[in-house]
């Protein structure tokens, strides 16, 4: 109920009708109280303060409809100050020949003239011009302020729809990997299937209950990278050189969740699990106060029969949208694939 009343106060304020009438019924009491000379208000000063009014009302409307639309608001600055002021002189001289000599016309036996002399008038037009054209200008810019902050609301919720998009498709991707990798397991009868089967389910826990965030702890993330290499150990060949180096501290650091698996993914899948006798696969992470450098590096093999199966890509491109989106200009990714080794340098600003 209190709700309803107050989408009803806000709809009845915010139409053009009521701000004028509520306009002009304080603009009456002001100037009666203005012409008004004794303490006590008298029916002829409500008369006055009228007839004064239909004066102010036509410069006051033809400065709203025509002169601020067609010349203010078009840039055409001098002419608009020139047609403005010349307007104010006309209508401030019509209002002396109104109650000098047509309201005897109109009201017989009441004998008015005008109170006051032409430069008092101008005055009064001036006020009036001035203030309508500031409540004119203010509420432009309250719309336009206002339409600004629904099309950032609109394009935040465009973009955050993107980004949940983007990520949902890195956990498809990432499981689809690691299953493949218990399946090759599985194929050779491994003893480290069961721990294997651990691991994943560690990792998926991160994945699913606090991947899902904007921003999480850069520690935790560390440990999910951490939790995939040790999974990767266990189907890797004891040949393999696998290595993952922190530099720095985490503290409290808070990064885009799920932005560095999909290189380290690659790696694995091209380089330790490729048929090769110097495999490795080398991670390193710097952390500083306010950015992180992520390299990793891996000799370039022929990539297993499980991987032959893929879907070109997807996790890397992916990947790379999300950096734009969230980063924009704060990150720099260098990707220098050769022809024995391919390495990764992806450098993100915190701040």
């Amino acid at each position: 109920m209190m709700k309803s009343s107050k989408q009803l106060f806000k709809k009845t304020v915010s139409n053009r009708l009521v701000q004028h009438l509520a306009f002009w019924v304080l603009s009456f009491y002001v100037l009666l109280r203005i012409f008004s000379t004794d303490s006590e208000i008298r029916d002829i000063d409500y008369i006055y303060d009228g007839l004064f009014h239909f004066t102010l009302i036509i410069p006051v409307y033809l400065n709203l409809l025509v002169l601020i639309p067609k010349l203010l608001d078009r840039g055409r600055y001098f002419l608009y100050i020139g047609l403005a002021s010349l307007s104010i002189l006309i209508f401030s001289q019509l209002n002396i020949w109104f109650f000098d000599y047509l309201v005897d016309f109109l009201l017989p036996g009441y004998y008015f003239i005008s109170y006051y002399e032409l430069p008092d008038i101008v005055q009064f037009f001036l006020v009036y011009m001035g203030v309508s054209t500031l409540l004119k200008l203010s509420k432009g810019w309250f719309q336009l302020a206002e339409a600004r902050t629904k099309l950032a609301e609109t394009r935040q919720e465009k973009l955050d729809a993107e980004l949940e998009a983007l990520k949902s498709q890195v956990n498809p991707h990432f499981l689809f990997n690691s299953l493949n990798n218990l399946y090759g397991l599985s194929l050779k009868g491994d003893k480290k299937t069961p721990a294997s089967i651990l691991k994943l389910s560690e990792v998926l826990r991160y994945m699913i209950y606090e991947a899902k965030d904007e921003k999480v702890p850069l520690e935790k993330e560390i440990s999910f990278i951490e939790n995939y290499i040790n999974l990767q150990r266990l189907r890797s060949d004891h040949h393999a050189s696998i290595s993952f180096e922190i530099v720095g501290e985490a503290r409290e650091l808070q990064i885009a969740p799920l932005l560095f698996i999909p290189f380290v993914e690659n790696s694995f899948k091209h380089g330790v699990k490729g048929e090769t006798g110097d495999s490795y696969v080398d991670v390193k992470m710097e952390v500083g106060s306010d950015f992180i450098n992520f390299t990793c590096r891996n000799n370039v093999g022929s990539i297993d029969d499980v991987e032959q199966r893929k879907y070109g890509g997807i996790g890397l491109e992916n990947v790379k949208k999300r950096l734009k989106l969230i980063y924009e200009d704060r990150y720099t990714l260098e990707l220098d694939e050769g022809k024995e080794e391919y390495k990764v340098n992806l450098t993100i600003e915190l701040r």
